[in-house]
């Protein structure tokens, strides 16, 4: 198998800057983009036959055993704006 340019990590970083960044953008527009999102990642998990509510699950149990916190990178800078 072909392996990605784009690791996942890179991905998960523009996540976290987009979350970071998005000034007052409208909870409508929000929710619109997270939803393309969300749809996305289901069928790219479909395609590589990776079941996104046990990997969620399993990822859920282990950060139980080292963090309280669900997203500790956005706990971080809850709260904070961007000037």
């Amino acid at each position: 198998m072909k392996r990605p340019s784009v690791h996942l990590q890179s991905v998960k970083q523009a996540l976290h800057d987009f979350a970071l960044n998005r000034g007052s953008a409208p909870l409508e527009h929000l929710e619109r983009e997270f939803g393309e999102l969300f749809l996305y990642l289901m069928r790219l998990a479909d395609k590589l036959d990776v079941d996104l509510i046990a990997a969620a699950d399993k990822c859920l149990q282990q950060r139980a055993t080292q963090s309280p916190v669900l997203i500790p990178e956005l706990a971080e800078s809850r709260g904070k704006t961007k000037d």
